[in-house]
C-alpha cells in the first residue's frame, strides 16, 4: 500500500465472494483475491465531470 498508494488512506474494506474490495481516499478501488493478491485497480468514475466538447 505505502509503495504504490502513498498518501492514500483506506476508506472501506468489503469482503466479497472470492476476495476483497478496498476503496482508497482518492476513489481508487482495489480488488484482491482471498490471499491478498491483486486482481484489478480501477479509478472510480464520477458522473458529470466529463470535459465539454
Amino acid at each position: 500500500m505505502s509503495t504504490n498508494f502513498s498518501g492514500q488512506d483506506i476508506v472501506e474494506i468489503s469482503r466479497k465472494r472470492g476476495g476483497y474490495e478496498i476503496e482508497l481516499t482518492n476513489g481508487t478501488e482495489l480488488k484482491l483475491t482471498e490471499d491478498a493478491k491483486p486482481l484489478t485497480e480501477q479509478p472510480r468514475r464520477q458522473n458529470g465531470n466529463r470535459p465539454r466538447k
